[in-house]
């Protein structure tokens, strides 16, 4: 196993570095990225390598619109997205989630969902929160019960684009708010492979409905920087296509990260 991964690693090294033109490499540990672009039909297309694109649920309840940048999801009670099951989204060890939201109104819930795998509270699920009890929370059903809800980061009930996300490294859960850490706390354990969907803006199909606004939503199975939040708050897209001859390093930095893990 470890010849054949070693192989495998020195095969990826030779591509990036031999490679001459500009090609479109993106971030093998994003295994999410939804722009909602489009603007017309049912379907948000993902632009990571894995195709977890996303299908338009609700009718009318779930709408094109303007995002933080070019196009976005309008959401209204009842209205939400669904990406199928995929092994690419079974995050076991640790993750990265953020989105920018504009949430217009609060609900008569404790909650209103961003991006929750699996349908309901059970083995595998993990769920960012843009609003959660006048919060920001990420949260993992089988993590020790104070990380459930007891790290809570700042309200953004506020008709206002704000850019919110939540990190896990096996260890600490981190919460951001507009490219800056506003939280952590000790989360340690592993989470098992999830069979359900994927919902955005619900849980499951039944509750929790989001009331306003998502744009950028990027899901990777590895913990960011501050730094690199940051990046993708002010560009989306900066790390979506690079150039080998300027970012092989970086690159390959990503690649073996995501392979050996």
């Amino acid at each position: 196993m470890v010849r054949s991964t070693s192989k495998f690693l020195f095969i990826i090294l030779l591509i990036l570095t031999h490679t001459t033109f500009t090609s479109a490499i993106v971030d093998p540990t994003m295994v999410l990225y939804l722009p909602f672009d489009e603007g017309s039909g049912k379907t948000a297309e993902d632009l990571s390598n894995f195709g977890n694109h996303a299908t338009m649920k609700g009718g009318d309840k779930t709408k094109w619109a303007d995002g933080k940048f070019k196009g976005g999801i309008e959401l209204t009670s009842g209205g939400y997205l669904v990406v199928a099951d995929a092994d690419s989204l079974d995050l076991t060890n640790a993750m990265t989630i953020h989105m920018w939201a504009k949430l217009m109104v609060k609900t008569g819930e404790c909650c209103q969902g961003g991006v929750e795998k699996e349908p309901a509270w059970q083995a595998g699920e993990y769920n960012f929160l843009a609003e959660y009890n006048g919060g920001i929370l990420l949260q993992m059903m089988e993590l020790p019960d104070p990380c459930n809800d007891d790290l809570v980061g700042p309200g953004i009930i506020d008709k206002t684009w704000h850019h919110v996300g939540g990190t896990w490294d096996g260890k600490t859960i981190r919460i951001y708010l507009d490219g800056k850490e506003v939280g952590e706390m000790p989360c340690k354990g592993k989470l098992s492979k999830g069979s359900g969907d994927l919902f955005i803006g619900c849980r499951g199909g039944s509750g929790r409905w989001t009331e306003g606004f998502l744009d950028e939503i990027k899901i990777y199975n590895r913990p960011l920087l501050e730094e690199e939040i940051a990046a993708d708050m002010e560009d989306p897209k900066q790390n979506l296509v690079v150039s080998p001859k300027d970012k092989v390093s970086t690159t390959w930095a990503l690649v073996k990260k995501s392979i050996l893990e």
